[in-house]
């Protein structure tokens, strides 16, 4: 009887792949595919020339395998005509293809923006994954259904994925260590690669029902998962949108602008806060489950001044540093944000609006010169001209000082000595914004747009610096720099594209000695490693970024000296990058009484940084004195 049993589960079990692939045969051919081109690229990578093409070759191949997943989802309703199931897949391949010659070719054509542009049709084809039956659901529990069970298969197949990769792997490592056998390392990956592109997808198509819409008769979400929402996610969005609102509250005290971070926590908490809803859509439609609904309809009016502040945030950062690839995407996801809320104020259908929105969104971002690789690039190339023209070092769309490469001769000292003679034509803050532009047009676009201010051609001296000998660790980046004639030795850290000010005193002497009426002075010093210092029963800390310095003392009698008014008027007297000895002990010194205590700080030296999330203090010096007033 055992053996019968088994016998007919494998029966079982191999005829459910052998519908599988008989039903999904193209997906399992692409899946198939990129195990096989995977492997082949893991074990020739050290043979290869160029390898750009071969992992080109393999996003592609899994760019192929959602989109195929929905386009036998889109047609399982739409006809059983081959000959125009044959149509959908051949544009799908066209596609694909147009997708491949999108990507660079060769290393040196590297930059960001074409692989963003694949990542973010690949999320669109998983979203096309999840809409694809849109026309043919009845109603928007039947979408939900048919989501839910793609959820569920796809966590299935890949914790089955993982438990079997893990162990073959640990089977293979065992048999290393017990029984002396000695195998390729890479066949770990490979195996890996294997289980996930072919196994993983058989698992998660054969679990997808002839019909996947509900039909009535089974619970669409259980208690236990509703329970989860109401004891844990409720209250967890409940406390994130809270801060935030009060965090609206305090720059409007405060009346000061809003940090950039703020943006991504609006986006993390608002998207966060949509899935959960979603999650529990069928609860919204019962009657004894109406509290759902009043929550949803007050949680996406309080999203109403998050989105106007998110807006106000990355607004601030588009006019001081101009449109980049990502403050694009976050203005366009803040756009399909506000869509969603003013369709849930309304009542709209959500279940297909938001993927469908989510979709149309991230494709119109990608594409025509209203697209954000279009646009960050006009605009930081803009940003480019209009500093170089300030300074008369571009006229008429030419250079009028290009300094002329030559990487034939092998000479490193003498382009080393050309590489900065143009320095002193721009402001440190004006070089320095130059060079944060050109670094983002090599990571993210090229030179294409600026090529046509040079004469010497970028490519070609970039060939030339690869055939040299004292050249070949050249990017196209420093050649730029030194074509232009400015040193690209400031932009080593992140730091370095930020405006730095020094502050010191310029006669400390005796005040800072001199504590006469004081009870006690201690030495203080904080930097970026060190911003805390304990002092037995007295704790002093900097908080860098509020610009404060506090003292607590045992008795918890909190002592703050707010720093930032005081550096926020004085940095516009000092030249960015050069200290600032002018100060008299007095101005940077600040007096405070709590209770019974008083305490005079008295600041030697601090620098502050200024970038795009504000000022900031990286390191303070000085001396606290203390008082017991009786």
């Amino acid at each position: 009887m055992p053996n019968k049993l088994k016998q007919y589960f494998m029966n079982q079990f191999f005829k459910n792949v052998r519908l599988t692939v008989q039903k999904y045969n193209i997906v399992i051919f692409f899946a198939i595919l990129l195990s096989i081109t995977a492997i082949y690229t893991i074990e020739n990578e050290n043979t290869f020339h160029n390898m750009v093409p071969w992992v080109n070759v393999i996003l592609v191949v899994a760019f192929c395998i959602p989109l195929f997943i929905g386009l036998f989802m889109f047609l399982k309703y739409k006809t059983n005509d081959n000959a125009k199931n044959s149509v959908f897949f051949l544009l799908g391949l066209v596609l694909a293809t147009n997708l491949y010659f999108s990507l660079p070719m060769h290393e040196s054509e590297i930059t960001f923006s074409p692989y963003i542009r694949f990542a973010i049709f690949f999320l669109v084809c998983h979203l096309w994954v999840v809409v694809a039956p849109i026309f043919y659901c009845k109603n928007d529990l039947d979408l939900w259904n048919y989501n839910k069970v793609l959820l569920i298969n796809f966590i299935f197949s890949v914790i089955v994925s993982f438990i079997i990769s893990s162990g073959l792997n640990f089977g293979l490592i065992a048999t290393k260590l017990l029984l002396d056998f000695n195998y390729n390392p890479k066949l770990h990956a490979e195996l890996v690669i294997v289980v996930f592109s072919i196994m993983n997808t058989l698992l998660f198509l054969s679990k997808i029902p002839e019909k996947f819409f509900n039909e009535g008769n089974t619970p669409l979400v259980s208690k236990g998962f509703y329970n989860v929402f109401r004891f844990v996610l409720m209250p967890l969005l409940g406390l994130y949108v809270l801060i935030l609102v009060a965090y609206i509250f305090k720059i409007m005290i405060e009346w000061q602008l809003p940090q950039g971070i703020v943006a991504y926590l609006i986006l993390g908490i608002s998207i966060f806060g949509i899935i959960c809803f979603l999650l529990v859509y069928p609860f919204v439609l019962e009657n004894d489950y109406q509290w759902i609904k009043k929550v949803q309809k007050y949680y996406y009016i309080l999203l109403l001044p998050l989105i106007l502040l998110l807006f106000i945030a990355i607004q601030l950062r588009i006019n001081q540093y101009g449109i980049t690839i990502n403050r694009y995407i976050i203005f366009a996801l803040g756009v399909w944000l506000f869509m969603v809320v003013c369709a849930a104020l309304l009542k709209w259908r959500l279940i297909k609006m938001i993927p469908v929105s989510f979709m149309i969104i991230s494709v119109l971002s990608c594409i025509g010169p209203w697209g954000m690789f279009t646009l960050s690039e006009v605009s930081q190339v803009k940003r480019l001209q209009t500093i170089l023209e300030s300074s008369n070092m571009l006229v008429n769309h030419k250079l009028t000082s290009e300094v002329k490469l030559d990487f034939k001769n092998n000479d490193a000292k003498g382009l080393d000595s050309l590489k900065d003679i143009n320095d002193d034509k721009l402001s440190r803050l004006d070089r320095l914004e130059a060079l944060s532009i050109i670094k983002y047009l090599a990571e993210f676009h090229g030179f294409k747009k600026i090529q046509p201010w040079f004469r010497q051609n970028l490519d070609s001296l970039y060939l030339q610096s690869q055939h040299s000998t004292n050249f070949k660790d050249y990017s196209k980046r420093q050649i730029v720099f030194m074509g232009i004639g400015i040193d690209n030795n400031e932009i080593q850290n992140n730091e370095d594209l930020e405006d730095i000010y020094n502050f010191e005193i310029k006669d400390m002497g005796h005040h800072i000695e001199d504590i006469n009426g004081y009870d006690e002075r201690l030495e203080i010093k904080f930097d970026e490693d060190n911003l805390q210092t304990d002092f037995n029963s007295i704790f002093v800390s900097l908080n860098s970024k509020a610009m404060n310095v506090e003292v607590a003392f045992n008795s918890k009698q909190n002592i703050i000296f707010d720093l930032k008014a005081k550096f926020d008027s004085s940095i516009n007297k000092i030249e960015a990058g050069k200290t600032f000895k002018s100060f008299d002990i007095e101005a940077l010194t600040f007096k405070h009484k709590n209770g019974k205590i008083e305490a005079k700080l008295l600041i030697t030296s601090a620098r502050i940084v200024k970038g795009e999330e504000g000022i900031e203090i990286k390191e303070l010096q000085g001396a606290l004195l203390l008082k017991r007033v009786l």
